[in-house]
């Protein structure tokens, strides 16, 4: 376009451009007619192109701000090629990954892809082991617990307990030699425990005379089995209790051809106007088992030791033979 001054004619008055300032400080471009607002300091030469004054001189980018009041000049250019932050301080624009479409102008920015942790699947892993395991152990455990119990156990031997009166493995009948009247007969059996052994028997009988000595005699038996927490037999316990008193009186020393290990003890209580009594031991250990039977003889006679001590270890040998296997 050709930029044309406006024909002279006489007598009209002359318009706004045409009168030039008065002033030493008058803008020598208002004399021109073809500029338009050129009273803002911004060179145009170009008449035509209206409020020119709003674009500054030099490079629109370099204060760092939109040019294009906030819209994107065509889609998927970056509006800020200034390199410019919009964003207040502490957050950072998206921008989309390798292979990620960029979005329309006006759109929010889809959301990052969420990022796959493994942690919870190996998490689980190890719990799932952890409970194989407990179940493997409880497994071999209740395995070999029954391996235990269908097998021979350490504390076993050539014993066994067997259920019923305590009293039916002795001969009571021999308390009559020194007294005929049964006075009391008391019996307890504890069984063994499952896995674990062990078992007890006890037995007591006292018979009386009714004459004027008033003889009294008793047997008391006791038998236990070895169980698998048992260090020792209940034979050690017995024989430190009975041998380790000695004096007048006391007497005692090893029975032999009575099962794997014997002895015997006595205790005599003399009196001169009460019956004087005799308590006499013989007790045994075979393989599992330990048996002792002690008979009391209260008389004011003469003691039969020797009888008395064939009873307690005709009684012993007797219990033997009734529990062996």
């Amino acid at each position: 376009m050709t930029n044309q001054n406006p024909p002279e004619q006489g007598g009209q008055e002359p318009q706004w451009w045409e009168t030039p300032n008065a002033g030493a400080g008058a803008d020598p471009s208002r004399s021109d007619p073809t500029i338009l607002r050129s009273d803002l300091n911004q060179p145009v030469a170009d008449p035509t192109i209206l409020r020119s004054d709003l674009n500054p001189p030099g490079d629109p980018y370099a204060g760092g701000g939109n040019p294009y009041g906030g819209a994107a000049p065509y889609p998927g250019a970056n509006p800020y090629p200034s390199g410019g932050n919009p964003y207040p301080s502490g957050q950072q624009q998206w921008a989309p990954g390798p292979g990620q479409p960029v979005p329309p102008p006006g759109f929010m920015p889809p959301p990052p892809p969420r990022s796959s942790s493994k942690t919870p699947w190996i998490i689980g892993g190890s719990i799932a082991a952890v409970v194989v395991l407990v179940i493997g152990i409880g497994i071999f455990a209740i395995a070999k617990a029954a391996s235990e119990g269908e097998g021979d156990q350490p504390w076993d031997g050539d014993y066994a307990f067997k259920e019923g009166n305590a009293c039916e493995l002795v001969d009571l009948g021999v308390l009559e030699q020194w007294a005929v009247n049964r006075d009391e007969t008391t019996h307890k059996e504890d069984g063994p425990m499952d896995r674990l052994g062990g078992g007890d028997l006890t037995c007591r009988a006292k018979n009386t005379d009714p004459g004027e000595d008033g003889d009294e005699a008793s047997l008391s038996l006791e038998v236990s089995f070895d169980s698998k927490y048992q260090d020792k037999p209940r034979y050690d316990m017995w024989k430190s209790f009975d041998t380790g008193t000695t004096g007048t009186g006391y007497d005692n020393g090893t029975v032999s051809g009575l099962g794997e290990r014997a002895y015997y003890a006595t205790e005599e209580r003399t009196y001169s106007y009460i019956p004087s009594t005799l308590d006499h031991i013989v007790a045994v250990n075979d393989s599992n088992i330990s048996v002792k039977v002690e008979i009391s003889v209260s008389s004011m006679s003469s003691f039969d030791r020797d009888g008395i001590d064939a009873a307690a270890r005709a009684q012993v040998t007797k219990v033997l033979d009734a529990l062996r296997k």
